[in-house]
């Protein structure tokens, strides 16, 4: 009891005034710390991310004194956008293609977006001179001339090759010097060259779809017939019991009937799939 007295006046003894002035500095430095420490984060970050950005922009510059230096410049749908990326290749080296921003685990070293498109997704190897080989990781989509290559099987690109990683990034190659090959190559031209291809391989699959329904149908009509030819040889028949022969044709009949008819599915079934196709 005493010691709840002697709290007591000490609490009538305060001021409250001089508390609330306390408790305001007390925020108020609070916050300033709080607001220093956010502007330095906010510093730290915009300089990580100028970094960066004049990373990709100078990204392979340090070719620029080679006037022979081969490069990669982009293809757009908008004509205006095509030829804002160039990407020169270091010479001896392996010049690494990969989505923005790589993971953890690319050593990308061009740096490009797009749908498809892995960390680590091809390779353009360039050695003493010019002369540039591709090779694409596995799982990853990579097109030239509109041909898929082959994982892990390196290719010789040319003068005014044209490469898309992914779905839809395209590019093409320059090497300075290089003969024109008489076209105009923009993404046009590029996506026209893909697609060509994948026309032809689905035209291929049509093209054997329809060998082997031509296939089955003739088969049904060569059974039609030989069954047509053996009712024709019974009925032909003579001195053979009358029952037995009428016995013999209508189990034909039945035969033939039934070929018929599965005939007759069939080529409604193949009739379908045609119109479905189209």
């Amino acid at each position: 009891m005493e010691e709840l007295k002697r709290q007591l006046e000490r609490n009538q003894n305060v001021n409250p005034t001089l508390d609330l002035d306390d408790e305001r500095e007390k925020i108020k430095r609070e916050l300033e710390e709080k607001f220093k420490r956010d502007l330095q984060e906010k510093q730290a970050q915009w300089e990580s991310e100028q970094k960066k950005a004049e990373e990709f922009l100078n990204n392979g510059r340090e070719e620029e004194g080679d006037k022979n230096c081969p490069y990669l410049v982009n293809l757009n749908e908008d004509a205006a956008l095509s030829g804002v990326l160039v990407y020169r290749l270091r010479l001896e080296s392996e010049n690494w293609i990969g989505v923005n921003p790589p993971t953890v685990n690319s050593d990308a070293r061009i740096i490009i977006g797009g749908m498809g498109v892995m960390a680590k997704h091809a390779c353009l190897t360039r050695g003493s001179s010019s002369a540039l080989m591709l090779s694409c990781m596995p799982g990853a989509r990579t097109l030239v001339n509109g041909v898929k290559l082959v994982e892990k099987v390196g290719v010789k690109v040319r003068h005014m090759d044209r490469i898309i990683f992914g779905n839809n990034s395209v590019f093409k190659v320059v090497l300075p010097g290089g003969e024109d090959i008489g076209v105009e190559v923009d993404w046009e031209f590029a996506m026209k060259e893909a697609n060509s291809e994948t026309l032809k391989a689905m035209s291929s699959m049509n093209d054997q779809k329809m060998a082997e329904e031509t296939s089955a149908r003739e088969e049904m009509e060569r059974k039609v017939a030989l069954l047509e030819s053996e009712l024709k040889r019974e009925r032909d028949k003579s001195g053979e019991d009358q029952n037995e022969m009428m016995k013999q044709q209508k189990d034909l009949e039945i035969k033939l009937k039934s070929q018929i008819e599965a005939t007759e599915r069939l080529l409604k079934k193949q009739e379908r799939e045609r119109q479905e196709r189209r």
